[in-house]
């Protein structure tokens, strides 16, 4: 076990099963779960209002560069201090759009950080994704509805992630969780 704190970065697109898969993992490696949806949606309809923009405010630009990046900051140093050596902490986010976005944001976030940061990205093919979006009553999802005919955008993936596809049954969710701890476990190479 690594002296540093094990901060799991689980990201992916909308409706890839990120948060669903969370609680699977978290119990393979005894890890506390945050996440953003959960953390941010009142917020982000609060700000939405106040701007006069409705749940709009994700896609906003006033949104995105005043508030956005801050919020995921915070919560990326949130997780980091949340995390000790004997119990990680698992952060869902759309960290690969949050990296791509905010690169510099991104590393002065986890510059004065001291934990270890490693990345899990969920894949799901798009027809799942948008069918798993639809059938959620989320009230942040009718931004992600609205958007279902765009192309899934191009991500990159960081150096040493992980991947795990999570477009198969639920019922795998388990197994593909040890899967990942396991993968965790391996010392990192980057």
């Amino acid at each position: 076990m690594s002296d540093q704190p094990l901060v799991v970065l689980l990201a992916g697109l909308p409706g890839s099963g990120k948060s669903t898969f969370a609680p699977h993992l978290a119990k393979a490696i005894e890890a506390s779960v945050l996440d953003t949806d959960k953390l941010f949606d009142a917020p982000r309809i609060a700000v939405g209002a106040a701007l006069g923009l409705g749940t709009r405010v994700v896609d906003e630009p006033q949104w995105k560069d005043a508030v956005h990046g801050r919020l995921l900051s915070l919560f990326l140093a949130f997780a980091s201090t949340a995390a000790t050596p004997e119990h990680p902490v698992i952060a869902v986010s759309p960290w690969t759009g949050f990296r791509q976005h905010y690169p510099e944001a991104f590393d002065q976030a986890c510059a004065g950080l001291t934990s270890q940061f490693r990345w899990v990205i969920a894949t799901c093919p798009p027809e799942i994704r948008h069918r798993r979006i639809r059938s959620r009553a989320r009230v942040m999802d009718a931004i992600k509805i609205a958007t279902l005919a765009r192309p899934d955008p191009v991500l990159t993936t960081p150096l040493g992630a992980i991947t795990v596809d999570l477009g198969c049954d639920l019922g795998s969710y388990p197994t593909l969780a040890y899967q990942i701890a396991l993968e965790l476990a391996k010392p990192r190479l980057v």
